[in-house]
């Protein structure tokens, strides 16, 4: 509800003098004509905090935070991967911590990254790859329980990177696949 349209603050203020509020404490009046308006700067942690909690780069931060992980598990080496992963994890938690979340849409995209894993292990002819974007696009569109438009994840962000998972899927489980298949190269199996 609206009760007011101003074109700027300071006739607003005018506006709003004299007008009554109710408070627990009792009706108060306001005294806003020729207010001063104090700016109030947003310090390092609330600016992160404002970016990392669009829904959009909350999404991406767990899918890079998960790939991350993945990728050092089926790649061990130096850690790199798997920091940035946990570091991109963390973040989309703190994303998290202050957005609508739906738990259900949460869930989903964990569903989803692990049909995604279990393509490289289970024989499933891509099914568990579709599953797992049909999972991927459909928690995306849950993760954020707003009814504001705004609030919630993109489906042009959500689109692409199911379909760019199920791709980097289907390309390593082909890789797997042709290294199960070709001859060994040492030993006595020649």
């Amino acid at each position: 509800v609206v009760d007011l349209i101003a074109a700027n603050e300071q006739e607003l203020l005018a506006a709003l003098d004299g007008r009554e509020v109710s408070l627990a404490s009792g009706p108060l009046r306001m005294r806003t004509a020729g207010a001063e308006i104090r700016l109030h700067e947003m310090w390092w942690g609330e600016r992160i905090l404002a970016v990392v909690s669009n829904p959009n780069v909350v999404f991406l931060l767990m899918i890079f935070g998960f790939s991350g992980i993945l990728f050092e598990l089926y790649t061990p080496g130096w850690g790199v991967a798997g920091v940035l992963g946990v570091v991109c994890l963390v973040l989309a938690f703190f994303g998290l911590a202050v957005l609508p979340v739906n738990y259900v849409g949460l869930a989903l995209i964990g569903i989803a990254l692990a049909l995604f894993l279990a393509e490289a292990f289970v024989t499933s002819y891509g099914f568990l790859t579709i599953g797992g974007v049909i999972c991927m696009v459909i928690g995306g569109v849950m993760l954020v329980d707003s009814p504001a438009g705004f609030m919630r994840v993109s489906l042009r962000i959500i689109i692409p990177f199911a379909i760019a998972t199920a791709g980097v899927t289907f390309f390593l489980v082909s890789r797997i696949i042709k290294a199960q298949r070709a001859l060994p190269q040492t030993g006595g199996g020649q």
